[in-house]
């Protein structure tokens, strides 16, 4: 088979398994063998390598972000719908973590907590949740609010759902590091702000007790809390739960390790 059509034909997979942007390989045309099982997710994600790691200081102007694979937009967890706010996120790996990066429209960014570990779920917040061997039981939760305030833990979910749910916030990933920046303000709730754009690092050691390796697949999911004086909260996801709470594991999607460079010249001038 070529290389462009083995490529055609994975594109193609993963396309029809709802997958955020999948990005060729700088291969020779060999054709590259995937664990089974990869695609039975709702989700899943080709995570390609960052050249160069970005700057973790909350402006998404690095060329790796330009390169990176972009997941789309997140969409209410219940429904799958829109959300009224629109949300979209990146992610790159140089093998040593895994990098996150938000961009979060919102006319009215806010939080009120200051302290590490604090209930940033009460305010606004964007969230990370990845269970790296699938055990759907035990997973770790990274939480970031427009003042990059972090919530970090280990999750015990023995079934599956909000019911029962034992979180570990003694729990701290060391390396891990986060970034925001505000277009406005996050204390002044009189003003219109735009929004707010966030960077994390997430150690691999951390979830993994190692570096990561070709093909590696984590279950995870991304989240946003939107919270404005005039409606309900919105709950965000990139793997809609179906359930109106984001601790539903068994809905996760997956991302996995890709071990190439991608190959389509990022846009410019954008």
């Amino acid at each position: 088979m070529s290389r462009r059509g083995a490529v055609a034909i994975l594109a193609a997979a993963t396309a029809a398994a709802g997958t955020c942007l999948v990005l060729a390989p700088r291969a020779s045309g060999r054709v590259q063998t995937l664990p089974a099982g990869i695609f039975k997710r709702s989700r899943v994600c080709f995570v390609s390598v960052a050249k160069h790691p970005p700057k973790i200081d909350g402006v998404l102007d690095e060329e790796a972000w330009q390169w990176a694979s972009a997941g789309g937009v997140l969409a209410d967890t219940v429904t799958g719908k829109p959300g009224t706010v629109r949300t979209t996120f990146k992610v790159c790996h140089d093998w040593n973590n895994l990098y996150v990066a938000f961009d979060c429209q919102d006319a009215d960014v806010w939080s009120e907590f200051t302290e590490r570990d604090q209930p940033l779920w009460e305010a606004e917040v964007v969230e990370v949740f990845i269970d790296p061997k699938g055990v759907r039981k035990k997973y770790f939760e990274f939480e970031v609010s427009p003042r990059n305030v972090v919530w970090d833990g280990l999750i015990t979910n023995p079934k599956g759902k909000q019911e029962g749910l034992m979180p570990d916030s003694s729990w701290n990933c060391g390396g891990f590091r986060s970034a925001v920046r505000v277009q406005g303000t996050a204390a002044d709730r009189k003003d219109r702000d735009q929004g707010w754009t966030v960077e994390m690092a997430i150690p691999t050691r951390c979830v993994v007790g190692r570096r990561a390796q070709p093909f590696d697949h984590w279950e995870v999911n991304f989240y946003r809390i939107e919270r404005n004086r005039k409606s309900k909260p919105e709950m965000l996801a990139w793997s809609p739960t179906r359930v109106p709470y984001f601790h539903a594991p068994k809905r996760f999607g997956r991302i996995v390790f890709w071990p190439h460079e991608p190959v389509i010249a990022p846009p410019r001038g954008k």
